[in-house]
């Protein structure tokens, strides 16, 4: 898959027209790449579209302007696009219960090196991003 150069990205006024459209196809996208496993975890598969959306939110919510910071963002977020051969997954943590989501949280330390994919008789061991999980503090979202 293509990685995400910087004419792929909108400027603000320029997103802010098709924002609500583009938003509209990434749900409808993101619902049939969407993998409920079990009632707390899902995983999101990712693709070029999804990832483009990504960073033109973060650069929206975060007002972003400057081409290097841009840049920067474009690589972070280049690192969810699969190269060939990969599949790419956001896995998302959902807890309700905002009272006890720290400790509801640490039930899941270690998935990161626990999660396996079987594809026919093949079993393939998950790859995560690092920093989002330590000893004591697990992210909700993770990319691997």
């Amino acid at each position: 898959m293509k990685k995400i150069a910087l004419d792929d990205i909108l400027g603000f006024a320029a997103y802010e027209k098709v924002r609500q459209q583009f938003r509209d196809d990434i749900i409808d996208k993101k619902k049939r790449r969407r993998v409920a496993v079990g009632d707390k975890i899902s995983i999101v598969f990712e693709n070029r579209d999804t990832v483009i959306f990504q960073i033109q939110e973060m650069l929206r919510a975060e007002r972003i302007a400057d081409l290097d910071k841009i840049r920067e963002e474009i690589e972070v977020y280049n690192e969810l696009i699969p190269s060939p051969g990969e599949l790419s997954a956001t896995l998302f943590i959902e807890i309700e219960d905002q009272a006890h989501l720290r400790e509801d949280l640490l039930k899941f330390l270690g998935i990161d090196e626990s999660v396996y994919f079987r594809v026919g008789a093949h079993s393939i061991q998950g790859r995560f991003e690092e920093g989002r999980s330590k000893e004591d503090k697990i992210s909700a979202v993770q990319y691997g």
